[in-house]
């Protein structure tokens, strides 16, 4: 999920008109286009309706972006013959200082340096770098400029990147961590939403909630890049009854219900606060029929339980699905077999719902990487949603 990926545009908030501009913008790089022809798309077509200086710094902002992201892809490939990487400023009257001081620097590829310095260094940035052999490399060294030689401006100062912009555009979680410490000041303490009250404040938003309970990781954004997007560990577990598919659903769902008291409807708090509601509709379709039997969710139904009572990971997807937030419970089980166990329980609640959340499914996988997409499916969607709010 590098920046041009948790795509963002200042000002708007509508997030079907940044995926329609999002999508347009995929379309160019894929096939080609022209300014021109992507500006009247979005002035015709009503997407976008702003002036031509900020349609132009949309569009070649993000197209620099993905060029530069596919140049270092180029790059890797051939370190072993061109092992080194020239910092390439166009010299004309446009071009800004701490810019123009870059220009020239050489760097080994996999020098730390290139980690905050590689171009785009700021909007509308037109650097570039290229890749060199050795050779090359000693050839394009001296007065100040090549091989290790340090970038100062004028005054003597460190020439830097634009604020915000110090990052690799190869790095999938750079945009996401940069981001995250841009942001860190707005940090108060858990998000209201997540303790259960039903507020939201803009001042303690999701990102700043990483809490330890009882050992389980509630996970966070934050959590989730310095784990580089890692799925948690499966926990051993034993001793957990695996229920006979021979019941009927009534008594499936009567003992699933034991492991929270029994009652048929209840509320249950969950480890970090949140009010949730418990009965048969987190068993039931839409048309209303059980699906408590569909797959193996009946065989591997208490571990569900355990799901809901001590998550691995609890993630807040708000306002997403036609103003319903929702609330996803993962966690994954060593329970003795040859493949793991996932799963997945997800509750939901309007405005309208004072804060208690509603059970909408819930079942368990053995199959991994169906837990994999579908967690990358939820946390991609609140990363859209983060970025752009």
């Amino acid at each position: 999920m590098a920046r041009q990926q948790a795509f963002s545009i200042a000002g708007i908030t509508s997030l079907d008109t940044l995926q329609a501009v999002k999508d347009s913008l995929d379309k160019v790089i894929a096939e080609g286009g022209t300014f021109g022809a992507w500006k009247k798309h979005m002035l015709e077509s009503g997407t976008l309706n702003l002036p031509k200086h900020r349609l132009d710094n949309i569009y070649r902002t993000n197209l620099q972006g993905s060029y530069m992201a596919a140049r270092w892809d180029r790059i890797l490939l051939t370190q072993e013959t061109r092992p080194y990487i020239m910092y390439d400023a166009l010299n004309d009257s446009r071009v800004r200082p701490a810019h123009l001081a870059l220009d020239g620097i050489i760097r080994r590829v996999d020098d730390p340096f290139w980690t905050t310095h590689s171009p785009p260094n700021g909007y509308r940035c037109r650097c570039s770098i290229r890749s060199l052999s050795e050779h090359q490399a000693k050839a394009r060294s001296g007065q100040g400029k090549g091989l290790n030689q340090q970038p100062v401006l004028d005054d003597g100062t460190p020439a830097l990147p634009d604020k915000g912009w110090d990052y690799n555009p190869s790095d999938r979680l750079a945009g996401i961590r940069q981001a995250i410490t841009d942001r860190t000041s707005q940090c108060t303490g858990l998000f209201i939403a997540l303790s259960g009250t039903g507020k939201k404040r803009h001042n303690s938003p999701i990102w700043c909630n990483t809490a330890n309970y009882s050992g389980i990781m509630m996970q966070s954004l934050q959590g989730y890049t310095q784990a580089e997007g890692k799925m948690p560990e499966p926990r051993p577990i034993q001793g957990v009854e695996r229920l006979s598919e021979r019941l009927s659903e009534g008594q499936l769902f009567s003992r699933f219900m034991k492991e929270f008291g029994g009652k048929s409807e209840l509320e249950f708090t969950d480890l970090i606060g949140n009010q949730l509601k418990i009965d048969r509709n987190i068993f039931l379709d839409i048309s209303g029929k059980w699906k408590i039997m569909k797959g193996e969710r009946a065989k591997w139904l208490l571990y569900t339980a355990i799901n809901i009572k001590e998550p691995d990971e609890i993630w807040l997807e708000s306002g997403r699905h036609g103003g319903v937030d929702k609330l996803y419970y993962l966690s994954r089980f060593d329970a003795g077999m040859r493949d793991y166990l996932q799963c997945i329980t997800v509750f939901d609640r309007k405005q309208s719902d004072n804060g208690i959340w509603s059970g909408r499914t819930n079942y368990a996988t053995t199959q991994t990487l169906y837990l994999e997409r579908k967690r990358k499916e939820i946390i991609d969607s609140i990363i859209k949603y983060w970025r752009w709010e």
